[in-house]
């Protein structure tokens, strides 16, 4: 464990980086983002390092949703996702955990940081099976009821450095009828659980210019009735991908849905129920 004095832990997000090892991102009520580069060994025997690796100023106000997502590119580090409670999103890259300690380095390499909610982000999430290399489709949930997604382009920079651009962008303005308050993908659906109770699902099409976003990023349509689940106060939702449940000649991932409670649901894959 690691006392972070002073902090709360709002967010944690990790990510698998070979040779047996975990990139873990803290992100904190101060705007703090901490990272560690942790093995798998010295977690099994307790010794994992205590002092964070990376201390970086991560957002400019409490962050609430953190979301760590594989190199965008070859040869380039992973980054992370960090969500903050003005509505701002900014992205930066792991690069320092990957170094050897005592490397000259700086503590986090900035790519983008831009407002996208009228409130605070809620939760993050990456989309793995859509685009190409060099490209990225992010969803955010607001407390302002929108479900905002952004596609994204990588470009290899000088040195270690990449150039990220908005390639487009998508809103849903009334997604949710309160907070929305967590987001997951499962292969190309959008599951989203708001405060309202509900859990919806939402599927990708391209789609033209428009007010609310533009032929460069799909839009999100609901290809569902929405559900609702039993546990109030929702605030955490996750769908297990791999692990496939067969009935009646279709594959289902399990969905859990938790607040006052626990909830488990399924989600078709392929499919839209």
């Amino acid at each position: 464990g690691t006392a972070l004095p002073g902090e709360g832990v709002m967010a944690v997000a990790c990510l698998a980086c070979g040779d047996d090892a975990l990139l873990l991102a803290a992100a904190t009520s101060s705007g703090l983002l901490h990272g560690w580069r942790l093995q798998a060994d010295a977690l099994l025997k307790g010794s994992a390092p205590q002092e964070a690796a990376l201390t970086a100023r991560g957002a400019s106000t409490a962050a609430l949703a953190a979301r760590c997502f594989p190199a965008p590119l070859p040869s380039k580090p992973p980054g992370v996702i960090v969500g903050a409670a003005d509505g701002t999103v900014s992205l930066g890259g792991l690069g320092e955990l990957l170094e050897p300690a005592g490397s000259a380095r700086p503590a986090l390499q900035p790519w983008l940081e831009t407002r996208l909610h009228e409130a605070g982000v809620n939760d993050i999430s990456v989309c793995a099976t859509w685009g190409e290399e060099g490209a990225l489709l992010v969803a955010t949930a607001g407390d302002d009821q929108q479900i905002i997604l952004l596609a994204l382009s990588f470009e290899a920079s000088l040195g270690s450095q990449v150039h990220v651009s908005l390639r487009g962008s998508r809103r849903v303005l009334q997604a949710h009828a309160s907070s929305v308050r967590a987001l997951s993908w499962a292969s190309s659906l959008l599951l989203s659980l708001g405060l309202d109770r509900r859990l919806r699902v939402w599927g990708l099409k391209a789609g033209a210019d428009d007010d609310n976003g533009s032929a460069s990023c799909p839009q999100l349509l609901e290809v569902a009735v929405p559900h609702v689940v039993r546990c109030t106060e929702p605030a955490a939702l996750a769908v297990a991908v791999e692990a496939v449940v067969r009935s009646g000649g279709s594959e289902y991932s399990p969905v859990a849905c938790a607040g006052r409670g626990v909830e488990l649901a399924a989600v078709r894959q392929g499919g839209h129920s």
